[in-house]
């Protein structure tokens, strides 16, 4: 990104939009090829341009899906380097303004598991999986967690993963602790 002392004409913010897509782009592409330090440059880059932007309605939405793309390319980038709280960090962001965004329940998901908290991927898993079940991915970090869950006989807890018993079969159990018991 060594572009310094070139002068960029951005008479408005559709234009700055324009270019901010390019290098978050440029940073995808940078990320992609394995080159995760130079694509968080142009991330950052496009961050700081993101603040100066003056809105105007028209372009608003525009601004806070690319916005909400640099926050997740940047969680994305935290995870390949295994700085987990970071994640939760700007995924919770996105969140807050998009609940029901999967990529940020999904890399949430896999930080609280790089951190070794299943319990805590249990809860964006199903929910993305129910938002989006086509992701494969999802599906499969999904059956992971309750494949864990199940080897180590262990759940999150109130989330119920082993079924109860039949009805039928506890009646008979407080008939026979009835039967018993001394009266």
């Amino acid at each position: 990104m060594a572009q310094t002392g070139v002068k960029l004409e951005l008479d408005s913010p559709k234009t700055s939009l324009d270019l901010v897509t390019s290098w978050r782009e440029e940073g995808n592409s940078l990320f992609s090829h394995g080159d995760v330090d130079d694509a968080l440059e142009y991330y950052g880059f496009v961050g700081v341009m993101l603040s100066l932007i003056v809105l105007e309605e028209e372009v608003a939405t525009s601004f806070c899906k690319l916005a909400f793309c640099i926050l997740l390319n940047l969680a994305a980038w935290s995870l390949k380097k295994n700085e987990f709280d970071q994640v939760g960090l700007l995924c919770y962001v996105v969140l807050s303004f998009d609940p029901c965004n999967v990529k940020a329940l999904f890399r949430r998901a896999k930080a609280s598991m790089g951190k070794g908290r299943c319990d805590l991927a249990y809860w964006d898993l199903p929910q993305a999986s129910k938002i989006d079940s086509s992701n494969k991915e999802t599906a499969k970090k999904l059956n992971e967690v309750r494949s864990s869950f199940i080897k180590q006989k262990d759940h999150p807890i109130g989330l119920g993963l082993e079924p109860l018993p039949p009805r039928k079969k506890m009646k008979e159990q407080y008939q026979e602790e009835g039967e018993r018991s001394p009266k």
